[in-house]
């Protein structure tokens, strides 16, 4: 799993310039899914990636709020909400 505590990870981070946009850069997030095993001595990796990009991609609109962690702009909060939810396009939003 990535490291949030290694240094290549936060220099990959500041890269990216946000979370999300770390997850939604295959090379960046590939980066840091290797980025442990160059330097332990482990048989296999987790792909970097968060599990909020999905309801993000459904229209939810994830942000992450200092401090606060995840925020949905769009929450659901009854049916009618659920019944807005899109279904992404995965070769589209979740391209990848």
């Amino acid at each position: 799993q990535a490291g949030r505590y290694l240094p290549e990870y936060k220099a990959t981070r500041a890269q990216a310039g946000d979370f999300m946009s770390l997850c939604k850069n295959a090379e960046l997030a590939s980066e840091v899914t290797l980025q442990p095993l160059r330097r332990f001595p482990l048989d296999a990796a987790i792909l970097f990636s968060d599990i909020l990009t999905i309801p993000d991609a459904m229209g939810l609109g994830l942000r992450f709020a200092a401090g606060e962690g995840p925020v949905f702009d769009n929450p659901i909060t009854c049916k009618a909400d659920v019944e807005k939810i899109g279904l992404p396009d995965p070769e589209g939003e979740l391209q990848y």
